[in-house]
């Protein structure tokens, strides 16, 4: 089966020598591709056997106790910058997305569904950080509003922890840095967010993150594997169809953090400490909900220990992923696809933005076009 055609290589802007070295290579990569998939594909009975003989593997049977289907969204960001020849353009968003609903409703869902900003500043290394972090907080006001009984978030529990712990290094770095005072001035509020959404699971809430991709590989150091394969890609080998991993909790001192700054903002440092300790509670799983989707790694806080008998927490959770992952052909919950889809245009939507302040300076105001458009133009040729 031919997944590519000519066409393809033909369209792409490298030269015809580097074009053909390219293909040869992939005889290469797909003999070593296929060998770790051999060698994972070969142990993946043996690796199965011992989880669930270390009782690591449930059956969602085990744990659905109702076929009531909770309402959830998917609260995502995206954050970019455009450099001008004179300034970055930066800017960020989160957009929340509500699921494929079911039969009822609860709540009202307050307008609007996303948060945007947008600035001009001087060029500065730290532009980009500063901005993430800003996105992050937008994201978790908006999973704070939300009326659904799950949602879901894009990304690790912790990284938006560790998104403003670099902004707030770059704002005492630079404190002269106009978007670094504002991350600052709504830190806070962003804690107080981060905290509400840190909100142990219980029967009628979860918020729940949702990382695409994860590097601490608690459960192959568990299982004592030395594949050297991404964690989700050796369980979703794994698991069957229905099937999730044992919660396991996260040890927070093996979570790279990154350094606390100190910060004189008593508030800020308030709230952090307490966010802190609310992650020293954060447990995570690895659910298969069907057979076209690969496991999904699920980060929540719980405020106990699980044993077999209060497995039915993960209930409402459980319900919400399974019926968010009906949508074939997306690797991701409908709402976080959706969510991730439409942020993903935010650089496109700052070039327009670039191109209409542009036409709006030359149609207002009284100056050389050239110098403006240079002025206004990237500082690279792009395109």
């Amino acid at each position: 089966m031919q997944l590519f055609q000519e066409q393809d290589f033909l369209n792409l802007n490298l030269p015809n020598a580097l074009t053909e070295e390219l293909l040869q290579k992939s005889n290469n990569i797909s003999q070593l591709v296929y060998k770790s998939y051999q060698h994972l594909s070969y142990c993946k009975e043996k690796l199965r056997n011992k989880m669930l003989k270390d009782f690591l593997i449930l059956n969602e049977t085990e744990i659905l106790i109702n076929d009531n289907i909770p309402t959830s969204c998917g609260v995502d960001g995206s954050n970019a910058i455009k450099s001008l020849l004179s300034m970055d353009l930066v800017g960020c968003a989160a957009v929340a997305v509500e699921g494929l609903a079911p039969p009822y409703e609860l709540g009202i869902w307050e307008k609007p569904y996303h948060k945007i900003f947008i600035r001009t500043i001087n060029r500065d290394m730290s532009n980009k950080t500063i901005t993430r972090a800003i996105m992050f907080g937008y994201e978790l006001e908006l999973a704070c509003r939300a009326p659904h009984q799950v949602v879901f978030l894009d990304g690790s529990i912790f990284t938006p922890f560790v998104s403003f712990n670099l902004g707030i290094n770059a704002f005492l770095n630079n404190q002269q840095n106009q978007i670094a005072q504002e991350l600052i001035e709504n830190l806070e509020v962003f804690f107080k967010c981060y905290k509400e959404v840190l909100t142990a699971l219980n029967e009628e809430k979860a918020w729940v993150f949702i990382p695409k991709n994860t590097q601490k590989g608690e459960l192959k150091n568990l299982l004592n594997l030395d594949f050297s394969v991404n964690e989700r890609a050796i369980i979703t080998l794994i698991l069957k169809p229905g099937e999730l991993t044992y919660p396991i909790k996260i040890d927070i001192s093996q979570v790279k953090l990154r350094a606390s700054p100190k910060i004189s903002i008593a508030n800020i440092e308030k709230e952090r400490k307490e966010v802190l300790s609310y992650l020293d509670n954060a447990y995570f799983i690895y659910y298969r909900p069907n057979y076209w989707t690969p496991a999904l790694r699920i980060e929540f806080i719980a405020d106990k220990e699980f044993s077999r008998q209060n497995l039915n927490q993960l209930s409402l959770i459980l319900q919400a992923v399974k019926y968010q992952s009906g949508l074939r052909g997306a690797l991701e919950l409908y709402p976080l696809f959706l969510a991730d889809k439409m942020v993903k245009d935010l650089g496109n939507g700052l070039e327009l933005l670039r191109e209409i302040t542009l036409s709006k300076v030359l149609e207002k105001y009284e100056c050389d076009t050239a110098e403006i458009f240079f002025y206004m133009n990237s500082y690279r040729t792009e395109g």
